[in-house]
């Protein structure tokens, strides 16, 4: 059995996930092309029909698999080809995948979408890709069979009555019971891939990819985006078909980043589906940096591929932030243009490039929220956990504040501050004039964890809480942002419930209620376009409020947009290169938006160390990590620097793996602190295992190697896929366990 460990800070999400299940999607019948050619229908469609194959007859083999097994090599029976390249054998896992190498994934490798994704497992057909457990008792077969006989050939293979493991509806140990699905993968001769869903379980399709990545994940579609509940319906056949011509080129749009003086390689491959043998241009434009082509001219026979490499340095007086794009057109002798671009960027290199540690939060917290007055961060609320029974927790009241220029804690436990008026997590907060604006989040009422909708406003000068009016709706996991030139208060998505505030009656939004600080009235805004909980938000030059992160739907966990208060308009901005969920961010420096950390589910232990700024154009990835990677953080942003405040983390110092709630406080940049000593940078990532450690685990439980963690010597990275329309990754968000 694959082991799982509980996820405490989610337990309010996943209170509420068994009330939110839909978004109001509406879902496409057919998708792509991707980058490659690639291109779904399903049964909706006229040509794509629903058959499951009886198999009894083709002598079908029987696949004994337990939870989070892999087959060895399974002959296809004829030569079938996958992005361009052709293979006799593939490999079935039971979590519903197959790929054409053999290395074996022995866990659950968490979330597939959207494809492609650079983490593992890449190469793969995901045909009903979730954490499956054949060995449940509930569980039917794995089978499969060759028919030679129809034209074209097939390879079918059969998912019959197989559960899942231990997701939120998954298990026999789960009161949803085993969620049992049986569907079918068809590879035709003819390169065409067709999945049959017969049964998709009484979720439909939540938690559940299904589509098709190019080994290296240089290209890769999905069906329907990432799938949630009523995605999938029974009775549904997926056709994915590839190009049958032209002269594809993958990726089609690279970026990579890194420092002056760094020199930055781009490797392209460049297929001939043409029916005849063709001479390929290849020109650059636009880039102002003079890159360097491996070659000017390609000659392809027919199926024939070949690399290509552009080489780009980024010039010594290119500035922090900067970004430079080299256009490639492969112009065939035969065919259509093909266009890619190349994307340089340039890491900001503030003077200290590294993250701070201070003294910690006078108590360990989650999902608290923060804001800063004056010379004050202050640290609001939050879940607390018991520290005699670990399985209680409470919604706080404390209130703490860090005094930059004395780098000490102050706490309303000594007296010191006004505590909050109620107890609250996951709430909203910030500060403007003298006054913190606290709204919204989760209470508790008669013992009962409920919504709220106050809205509490401390005076910093009289050290007192009084009560404005209340919120429209009541409002959880949001953003909240305060406009002191406008007087305005912005409560940005969320979770909400329109009608009162159980958690039977909650939603997701998209939408935007705006608090008049002199009229006391709160107004809707303009909708965003996403549907996003557990965001970061923060306002770029007193014009611009910036959003970025988790959302509902798994491609729009990295989709970033901003709001112009003067046009009351939001416009979608280029893709976070990482999914993130109840990360910490903000403005740098008064005009650059960085977030960092949050929940990954393909990070270490779910828990993002990265960090990376908005350049107004792309994101870039940063040099320095996060000491203590975590999620259900609050963070604030005071004299152009960012803090990141409690959360919880993973304590790897054990037999096993444990989640904690964290009291850790970090900033940056790195300033001296008031004495005048400045903290030596620490290049390790603290709380990661060591590959030591690493090696002594269970194989189960084994996250991967330390050495594959990126570093503080990772300073050239590169990410691929389109720069905004293709999306992710943490994320379907936070989910009641973690595979490790």
């Amino acid at each position: 059995m694959n082991l799982k460990m509980k996820v405490k800070t989610c337990f309010l999400f996943c209170l509420l996930s068994l009330f939110i299940l839909t978004s109001g999607k509406v879902f496409s019948a057919t998708g792509g092309p991707d980058d490659f050619g690639y291109t779904y229908a399903d049964s909706e469609e006229s040509g794509v029909t629903y058959e499951w194959i009886d198999i009894s007859t083709m002598t079908p083999v029987t696949l004994n698999m337990g939870d989070d097994d892999e087959s060895t090599a399974i002959a296809i029976g004829f030569p079938f080809q996958f992005y361009g390249t052709t293979y006799e054998y593939l490999y079935v896992h039971a979590n519903g995948f197959v790929k054409f190498d053999a290395e074996v994934y022995d866990y659950y490798m968490g979330d597939q979408c959207p494809l492609p994704s650079k983490d593992d497992v890449n190469g793969m057909i995901a045909f009903f890709y979730r954490d499956n457990n054949p060995a449940e008792a509930v569980s039917g077969d794995i089978k499969y069979a060759v028919d030679t006989t129809s034209t074209p050939a097939r390879f079918i293979l059969e998912f019959d009555n197989i559960a899942a493991c231990c997701s939120p509806w998954g298990g026999s140990g789960q009161a949803d019971g085993p969620n049992p699905v049986s569907v079918q993968l068809v590879l035709y001769s003819n390169n065409e891939i067709q999945v049959n869903v017969k049964d998709p379980g009484p979720h439909q399709g939540a938690d559940t990819t299904i589509g098709l990545e190019a080994p290296d994940a240089i290209a890769g579609i999905n069906y329907r985006g990432c799938l949630i509940n009523g995605s999938v319906l029974p009775e549904t056949a997926i056709r994915f078909s590839p190009p049958t011509s032209g002269t594809p080129v993958i990726p089609r749009n690279v970026k990579k980043w890194g420092r002056p003086g760094d020199t930055l390689t781009y490797d392209f491959t460049v297929f001939n589906l043409e029916p005849t043998s063709v001479t390929i241009n290849i020109s650059e434009s636009t880039s102002a940096w003079s890159p360097t082509l491996s070659t000017n001219t390609l000659s392809l026979n027919s199926g024939a591929s070949s690399p290509f490499t552009l080489q780009v340095t980024i010039p010594s007086s290119a500035p922090e932030g900067g970004s430079d794009v080299s256009t490639l057109t492969f112009t065939p002798s035969s065919g259509t243009p093909v266009v890619v671009r190349a994307i340089a960027l340039v890491q900001y290199a503030w003077t200290e490039d590294f993250w701070q540690q201070l003294p910690d939060v006078p108590m360990s917290l989650e999902m608290p929220a923060a804001a800063t007055l004056g010379n004050y961060v202050y640290v609001i609320g939050g879940t607390r956990q018991d520290e005699i029974s670990p399985d209680i927790f409470y919604h706080e009241t404390a209130v703490h504040r860090y005094d930059v220029t004395t780098n000490r804690w102050e706490s309303s436990k000594d007296g010191t501050i006004a505590e909050l008026p109620e107890g609250r997590s996951g709430h909203g907060a910030c500060g403007m004039n003298g006054k913190i604006y606290v709204m919204g989040g989760y209470g508790e009422t008669g013992g009962e964890v409920q919504m709220a909708w106050d809205l509490f406003i401390y005076d910093e000068v009289t050290n007192t809480w009084t009560t404005g009016n209340p919120m429209p709706s009541a409002r959880v996991e949001f953003a909240a942002v305060c406009d002191p030139d406008n007087s305005r208060v912005y409560a940005i998505g969320g979770i909400i419930n329109k009608t009162d505030t159980s958690l039977q009656n909650a939603e997701l939004t998209n939408d935007m209620v705006i608090y008049n600080v002199t009229t006391g009235a709160w107004t809707p805004g303009t909708p965003m376009n996403y549907y996003r909980y557990d965001l970061v938000a923060g306002l770029l030059d007193g014009e611009t409020i910036i959003v970025a992160g988790n959302a509902y739907d798994m491609p729009d966990a990295r989709k970033t947009e901003a709001y112009s208060i003067t046009d009351d308009a939001w416009t979608i901005l280029d893709d976070l290169t990482v999914v993130r969920a109840t990360a910490a961010g903000g403005i740098m420096n008064s005009d650059v938006f960085c977030v960092a950390g949050g929940f990954n589910l393909v990070a270490a232990y779910g828990r993002e160390d990265t960090f990376e700024c908005f350049n107004g154009s792309y994101w870039i990835p940063q040099h320095s990590l996060l000491k203590v990677p975590r999620n259900n953080m609050a963070s604030a942003t005071l004299n152009g620097q960012i803090y990141a405040i409690a959360g919880d983390k993973v304590d790897s110092s054990g037999p096993q793996p444990t989640l904690v709630i964290s009291n850790a406080f970090e900033r940056y940049p790195h300033s001296p602190i008031p004495d005048g000593v400045v903290e030596e940078p620490v290049e390790a990532v603290a709380d990661a295992p060591t590959d030591a450690e690493v090696e002594d685990m269970p194989a189960e439980v084994r996250p991967d190697a330390v050495s594959d963690i990126p570093t503080h010597e990772d300073v050239v990275q590169d990410v691929t896929g389109d720069e905004v329309e293709e999306g992710k990754e943490e994320e379907g968000g936070c989910s009641c366990s973690i595979a490790i």
